[in-house]
Order: structure tokens, then sequence, then C-alpha cells
């Protein structure tokens, strides 16, 4: 039953490798933030709340009420990167821009802020996808 703990680290680990790999491979430089980052191609999100929920499927059924918990989480973490943080974004982006304007000396400690801590729909599909095929992995492998 420890599987239902150890899985879906395993799988936030590796997603979150390949994430930032990938950011790599694009050019980003490296640095702290890039380590715990919003954002980003595959979710990192999505993929560890679809594993915890399909583990729970299947040591606990699809009719058990912690299943019921585990798709309410999950759904309600998709929707907010999806939803919630892209909104977030926008603001960031309308912020920055504010702030970039302001004159010489009157920014006051104002800083540029991160504009990227939602999802678009290909990251929480790869993320998704990533999640599933990990879990049942490694579910197969460690039972």
């Amino acid at each position: 039953m420890y599987q239902i703990i150890l899985i879906p680290l395993i799988v936030g680990a590796i997603t979150q490798v390949l994430k930032i790999t990938i950011k790599l491979a694009k050019g980003q430089s490296f640095h702290r933030g890039i380590l715990i980052g919003y954002g980003g191609m595959p979710s990192t999100h999505t993929a560890f709340s679809l594993s915890v929920l399909i583990l729970v499927w299947l040591y606990e059924g699809i009719f058990s009420s912690v299943f019921a918990v585990a798709m309410v989480f999950t759904i309600l973490i998709i929707r907010d990167a999806l939803g919630l943080r892209r909104y977030l974004d926008e603001h960031s982006k309308a912020i920055n821009r504010l702030v970039r304007e302001l004159p010489n000396g009157k920014q006051n400690g104002f800083s540029i802020q991160i504009e990227k801590i939602g999802h678009t729909l290909p990251e929480v599909l790869g993320g998704a996808i990533l999640g599933i095929v990990l879990t049942l992995l490694l579910y197969w492998l460690l039972s």
C-alpha cells in the first residue's frame, strides 16, 4: 500500500525533471526558479493529481468515497492550471507593462514578475498522458 504515496512522488519528480529538461533545451538559462517554477510542458500538477486518482481507483475502487474526493481535487487542480493561473498570467503581463512604463526612479521597489504560471491545454494533456502512463507502469513494476 506504500505505492499510493511513492508512485505519485516518483511521477511528480520525473515530470518536473522532464519539464526542466524541455525548458533548458529551448534555451532557458538554469536558475533556482526553474526547479520549482509554475507553467511549462508537461504539467506536473496534472501528472501528480492524476497519479493519485488512478491509484485510489486501483486500490479503493471507483465507487469509494476516497475516489470521489480524489476526483474532486484532480478536477480542481486541472481547472486551476487552465483557468485561474492563466488568468493570473494576463494580470502579470499587464502589471509588468505598467512597471516598465514608470519613469526612472519611480519604480520604488517594483520588480518585473513572472508572467507564465498557468498551463495551456497541450501542457495539461502532456501532464495527463505522462501521469497516467507512468502511474500504470510503476504500479505494474512495484506490485
